[in-house]
């Protein structure tokens, strides 16, 4: 399983480059060590892609798209609800 992060911006057709900027972008090159050549997934605009990374700075890190990914089908909502016609006994 991939990490996920969301995209500030996607830009241009194949091949569309993507970049993550500010907090995200740190916590990809300080806590997860991110190098170039390793896979992330990117979500942006209600699209998910697979982001391989060309550059890794601090305050950004940019991807070359690599994919568009498939999205799963969007689950059910479910709602739960009690009958309340005996207070004293519920």
């Amino acid at each position: 399983m991939r990490r996920r992060f969301f995209a500030d911006a996607v830009e241009g057709a194949a091949p569309a480059r993507a970049s993550v900027r500010g907090a995200n972008a740190e916590h990809l090159t300080r806590v997860l060590r991110a190098q170039p050549g390793q896979h992330y997934e990117l979500a942006h605009q209600g699209q998910v892609y697979l982001g391989e990374i060309e550059h890794a700075a601090r305050d950004e890190v940019r991807f070359a798209i690599v994919a568009t990914l498939p999205q799963a089908a969007p689950r059910p909502r479910l709602e739960l609800a009690a009958a309340l016609f005996k207070f004293d006994r519920f």
